[in-house]
């Protein structure tokens, strides 16, 4: 199953269940990807979270149904998820802007959240370059760190990551490793498919016979074939720019598959914040 197909799957799948329980194990399933990879790909995609995405549609159906009169709140509250009714007037409240029992009456102004669909849509003039790399498998030297799949790789906790990393010493401890032909790599490794989290890890290259420093872990990059983009500018807009392009414009219409499987980001030393930086963003992929 292509990505594409996948998660339009995974759309109309939780379209179908907002009036019941649903898991990010279960809609990723649709989608034939892991968790991780799904919650990555769903907020490139849409700009928000899957959870958002499913609360907003849940409310924007509750205001519905509450603009029949016959309709009880505490009903609404239970058939959209909520436990209590005060839990649920309040998520009520900040995305309608008035309260649920207000929403009974006739003329006030609900807001709508439209169900999500998957488009191509054709656009000109972005180019990015990449290459396609056969890698062999490599070991890596690491400080890693499991989240939530529920905060990607874009949230804020990583970046916190990296600051953490300075803090303790682990990238000072990176350091004499780090050169033109062994750069930085920071790698997100998804767990087992039901996993509820995923592995961050920031390294270097390295023999798989090396010593590793106190605190650092080895890990094991398996072979694959890879997009490598380059990204030019700033690394953390370029590397996001990049991750949007890829999912945006680059794979729907390739005779590339991405896999859902590990993905590297790779800082040359450098200033990161100049305006002429190069990295690059590895992807694993397979042919159509």
């Amino acid at each position: 199953m292509d990505w594409i197909t996948g998660m339009q799957n995974a759309l109309n799948y939780i379209e179908a269940h907002l009036d019941q329980p649903l898991t990010t194990t279960d809609i990723a399933r649709q989608a034939a990807c892991s968790p991780f990879y799904f919650q990555r790909i769903f907020r490139i995609l849409c700009g928000m979270t899957a959870g958002e995405y499913i609360r907003g549609r849940r409310l924007s159906l509750a205001g519905e149904y509450l603009t029949d009169p016959n309709n009880k709140v505490i009903d609404a509250a239970l058939l959209f998820g909520y436990e209590s009714a005060e839990s649920f007037s309040r998520a009520f409240s900040a995305f309608h802007g008035i309260s649920p029992s207000q929403a009974r009456k006739q003329g006030v102004m609900l807001q709508y959240m439209r169900p999500l669909t998957v488009q191509i849509l054709l656009k000109g003039g972005n180019f990015m370059h990449y290459t396609v790399v056969e890698k062999p498998a490599f070991s890596l030297m690491a400080k890693s760190k499991s989240f939530p799949i529920s905060l990607s790789p874009q949230n804020e906790v990583v970046p916190a990551f990296w600051g953490d990393c300075v803090k303790d010493g682990s990238l000072a401890l990176l350091d004499p490793y780090i050169s033109e032909e062994n750069p930085l790599m920071a790698v997100c490794i998804p767990q087992e498919t039901s996993s509820d989290s995923f592995t961050y890890a920031i390294g270097v290259p390295t023999a798989p016979q090396a010593e590793i420093p106190s605190g650092l872990q080895l890990y094991a990059v398996p072979a694959h074939t890879w997009i490598c983009f380059t990204c030019i500018g700033p690394a953390a807009q370029s590397i996001g720019q990049a991750w949007e392009y890829a999912f945006r414009e680059f794979f729907p219409s390739s005779l590339y598959q991405p896999l859902d499987t590990i993905d590297i980001e790779v800082y040359t030393p450098g200033d990161t914040d100049a305006a002429d930086y190069q990295c690059e963003l590895w992807i694993p992929v397979t042919r159509k």
